[in-house]
């Protein structure tokens, strides 16, 4: 379940750094010379708008930025406008380092007031840094040029049709356009996980072919099974961007439009980079440090305000039985034998000692745990029983 769960974050991680765009030699072949400086600096505009029933919301965004590609180090400022309402929104000043994230406090409280995590917050600090405590992958120069070269050996065994005019790559897509290619490149992926770069696999992760072609089985069940759904649920939907570099400058476009049964997003970016032969960034000196753990234990307590704020999740048991145990840095799957009765679900003494390491006698109603110092959750949403601690 861990080495499940972390190469699919390590494809997420890829795609991210890399973007999301078909493998086209000559266009590679000039990408590689940005993605080969020391530095950059830049700007991007994007206008978001997004309508759905009952709400449209439009925005203005403004990102000034600056990396050092050598170190892995960034800094952004983002300026953002909303049209519709006239909200005020802080300036959010961004940095970061490999995988630990910098956010300055007047951003950080809006946003835990916004999302409803706390009315009131007290930030001494200038600014905060949720630490990436738990990270195996190392975040540095080499992980982004090792990604690049896996990416750019790829056959995708798609033809997208993307142009060149003088300087500029113009690439077109429709929505069944879209899927395609984010299936075809999963696939590949999920089909050469184990040619992956060492930088960017944890060496203790080794794939066998058997957990390969486990990988290929799921993906089929609970994604390509849906293909065609998703097609017909995007129709409508379209991308398309211009790249183009020339004289130590990127510049680049895009449009994309996201159309579902329930609404549309659509946002467009205009943005260029300039080269810098030195990109010197240095990281505030007055920080509040918040580890993935304590973020998790403060909105796990205003999600749940009855339990206590140090409450962890312990298990997830689905109705047949199969659950997902939660270690201090892993993760356990298996399966108990769940009995339910009148809306009621029972648990075994052998199996309350096997998914929480607790004695209990005979067989219980799962929430008799409570006595134990357990909280029973029912998940309506997702028909899960959660367990905390």
């Amino acid at each position: 379940m861990k080495k499940t769960l972390l190469i699919g974050l390590l494809v997420i991680s890829m795609l991210a750094m890399v973007g999301f765009t078909p493998v086209e030699a000559s266009y590679w072949q000039t990408m590689k010379e940005m993605y080969e400086w020391n530095g950059t600096e830049g700007e991007t505009a994007l206008e978001i708008k997004l309508a759905i029933p009952d709400m449209e919301k439009e925005y203005k965004v403004q990102i000034i930025s600056k990396s050092n590609l050598k170190e892995f180090i960034t800094y952004s400022e983002i300026h953002i406008e909303d049209v519709k309402e006239g909200k005020n929104i802080p300036t959010i000043k961004m940095y970061t380092n490999g995988s630990n994230i910098y956010l300055n406090k007047e951003a950080a409280i809006a946003f835990v007031t916004a999302t409803g995590f706390g009315e009131t917050v007290e930030i001494a600090e200038d600014y905060v840094m949720l630490e990436g405590s738990q990270n195996t992958v190392k975040f540095d120069s080499n992980i982004l040029n090792d990604a690049i070269q896996f990416i750019e050996g790829m056959d995708l065994g798609i033809d997208l049709g993307m142009k060149k005019d003088g300087d500029t790559f113009k690439l077109t897509l429709d929505s069944d356009q879209l899927i395609d290619l984010f299936d075809a490149y999963m696939r590949y992926v999920l089909t050469n996980m184990d040619k992956m770069p060492k930088s960017f696999m944890p060496e203790e992760i080794v794939i066998s072919e058997e957990e390969k072609q486990e990988m290929l089985e799921q993906y089929d069940a609970f994604v390509t099974l849906y293909k065609d759904t998703a097609k017909e649920f995007m129709k409508g939907s379209k991308f398309y961007q211009e790249s183009t570099l020339t004289n130590n400058k990127y510049s680049a476009k895009s449009e994309v439009l996201l159309k579902t049964p329930m609404g549309e997003l659509e946002v467009k970016t205009v943005g260029t980079s300039v080269k810098l032969d030195s990109a010197n960034i240095e990281l505030p000196s007055s920080v509040k440090k918040i580890t993935e753990e304590e973020l998790s234990s403060l909105i796990l307590g205003q999600i749940m305000p009855d339990v206590d704020v140090d409450t962890g999740l312990k298990a997830i048991v689905e109705l047949d039985g199969s659950y997902i145990k939660f270690g201090e840095l892993d993760f356990e799957e298996g399966n108990i034998t769940l009995k339910i009765e009148e809306g009621k679900a029972y648990i075994t003494a052998e199996d309350a000692l096997e998914l929480l390491g607790v004695e209990v006698e005979g067989v219980s109603h799962i929430r008799d745990l409570e006595d134990y110092g357990f909280f029973v959750e029912w998940n309506e949403e997702l028909k899960t029983i959660e367990i905390y601690q």
